[in-house]
């Protein structure tokens, strides 16, 4: 993170400024953040980095990376990855064409390499995060992939009671001890997700917002516009016009 207003959880783990987040392909994202969160985020192929830290560094990253989540390197290790990072991010939207040049690349690559190695080696001194219970991080599992398979349902809490076979205080408790988020507000906010991506890949005017919005299980129309805006910063309305503007 680079900034934050509070504190972000991931999958049970708090995140703040001090801490990394590390993740591999395919690892979920569970991800409760603040409204003010800015990440810079490093995606790189990890068989050549595997072996550039073994190679320069005699560091073994799949062992020290065998579990993804919330890390803590070094404070002052970290503070230096960050203003490293943030000066890149800057040198290149000053001037992105120098990227057309290998020489820098390979500079850049290199550089970037080697001060994520002294980050990682941080980690091997520093406390792993206690983990959750099994069965909680599985009753989410299950709840996210009923939800995802029956999302244009609508589905409902006691919907996912019943489908799983648990009380609704059970499934209060496990969603936020992971996500630090009640199971209503994730099911709101990923049908709103929902007519976020509807809104904006609309290309004719056949359907209305209120069409969209009943779709997704909004039956309150005032209230559903009230809560679309404060996660996205701008009525649904506005989100549909600037659709066709941007075609």
């Amino acid at each position: 993170p680079v900034a934050m207003d509070g504190r972000a959880i991931f999958s049970g783990q708090v995140l703040d400024c001090d801490r990394l987040l590390v993740l591999k392909q395919g690892d979920p994202l569970d991800f409760c953040t603040p409204r003010r969160f800015d990440i810079v985020a490093v995606v790189m192929p990890a068989a050549p980095l595997h072996q550039f830290a073994m190679q320069t560094a005699g560091l073994d990253l799949p062992k020290l990376l065998q579990s993804s989540g919330v890390r803590s390197p070094h404070p002052a290790v970290l503070h230096t990855w960050r203003a490293l990072l943030l000066q890149v991010l800057d040198a290149i939207r000053i001037d992105p064409h120098q990227l057309n040049q290998p020489q820098l690349r390979h500079t850049l690559l290199q550089g970037l390499c080697w001060n994520l190695l002294n980050v990682l080696e941080s980690l091997e001194t520093a406390p792993a995060p206690s983990p959750l219970p099994h069965s909680r991080r599985q009753l989410v599992e299950r709840a996210k992939a009923y939800l995802y398979d029956h999302m244009e349902e609508s589905v409902t809490i006691a919907d996912l009671c019943i489908a799983l076979n648990v009380s609704r205080r059970t499934l209060q408790y496990s969603f936020q001890d992971v996500l630090d988020i009640n199971p209503l507000l994730y099911l709101k906010a990923i049908r709103l997700n929902h007519v976020w991506r509807e809104l904006r890949a609309k290309t004719s005017a056949e359907s209305t917002v209120g069409d969209i919005a009943a779709k997704w299980g909004f039956w309150h129309f005032s209230r559903f516009s009230a809560d679309y805006r404060n996660m996205f910063g701008e009525l649904p309305s506005v989100t549909l016009q600037n659709s066709f503007l941007c075609r």
